[in-house]
C-alpha cells in the first residue's frame, strides 16, 4: 500500500515538475514572439524614416535651387529654406511634449499592455 503511494507522489511530482517546465517554455516563446515582432516593426519604422530623410533633403535641395533661380541670387534661396526649418524646429522645441512626448509615451504604454494581454 505504501508502495502506491510513494509511486503516487512521485508521478505527481513529474507531472508538476512537466507542467511548470511547459509553463517556462510556453513564456519564453511569448516574449520571443513579442521581441521579433517589436523589432521587425522598428526596423521597418527606420527604413520609412530613412526614404522619408532621402526624400526631404533632396526636395529642399530642389526648393533651395529653384528660389535661388527665382531670386537670381547663390544663396537666397538656401537660406530661405534654412530659416523656414529653423521655425520648424522651433515650434517642435515649444510643443514637444504635446506633439512627442505625450503621444509616444501613450502608443508605449498601449504596446506593452497589447502584449501583456495574450
Amino acid at each position: 500500500m505504501e508502495n502506491n503511494d510513494q509511486d503516487g507522489m512521485t508521478e505527481l511530482y513529474n507531472k508538476i515538475k512537466d507542467y511548470v517546465t511547459t509553463v517556462i517554455e510556453l513564456n519564453k516563446l511569448k516574449v520571443i514572439n513579442s521581441v521579433v515582432t517589436q523589432v521587425g516593426s522598428l526596423v521597418s519604422i527606420v527604413v520609412f524614416l530613412i526614404v522619408c530623410l532621402f526624400f526631404l533633403v533632396f526636395l529642399s535641395i530642389g526648393i533651395s535651387v529653384y528660389l535661388c533661380r527665382v531670386l537670381d541670387s547663390d544663396f537666397a534661396g538656401y537660406f530661405i529654406v534654412a530659416l523656414f526649418y529653423l521655425i520648424v524646429a522651433l515650434m517642435i522645441l515649444i510643443g514637444r511634449n504635446k506633439i512627442i512626448a505625450y503621444p509616444l509615451a501613450n502608443k508605449l504604454v498601449k504596446i506593452i499592455f497589447e502584449d501583456k494581454k495574450d
